[in-house]
């Protein structure tokens, strides 16, 4: 069902653009997504901080495969659903998952609703505050 909506927005979108929109995944909410995925996964609160610390930096320079291979090699799985679902979500949104560094520079948000900022950092704290 859900992939059906998303089939349906991008179809609204050719029909209102009339060219093929470029859908750029929310970064509040995938990092939302990660650290709700790895809290399953890693075996520890230590390690969790320290994977995401990893992933968190890959995403936002938009190296996905190297998230994905961290994720294969490095990571200890303590729920072996979870870290497949993770990959599988961002495998399925590589394409989506762009360098949201790049971006920041150059002046363009990130999130889908401004609700989300609160004096330029994100309300969960997942704003890197260099790269």
């Amino acid at each position: 069902m859900k992939a059906k909506v998303e089939l349906v927005i991008r179809h609204r979108l050719l029909a209102i653009f009339g060219v093929a929109v470029t859908v750029i995944l929310d970064w509040y909410h995938l990092c939302k997504k990660l650290r709700q995925l790895m809290s399953m996964i890693a075996v520890n609160k230590s390690e969790k901080t320290v994977h995401l610390k990893f992933l968190i930096a890959q995403v936002w320079l938009g190296l996905v495969d190297n998230a994905i291979e961290y994720l294969r090699t490095q990571v200890t799985v303590r729920n072996q659903e979870k870290w497949s679902e993770l990959i599988g979500y961002l495998e399925k949104h590589q394409s989506e998952i762009i360098n949201y560094n790049c971006r920041r520079c150059a002046g363009k948000t990130m999130v889908s609703r401004p609700g989300n900022l609160i004096n330029g950092k994100f309300t969960d704290g997942t704003f890197p505050t260099s790269s």
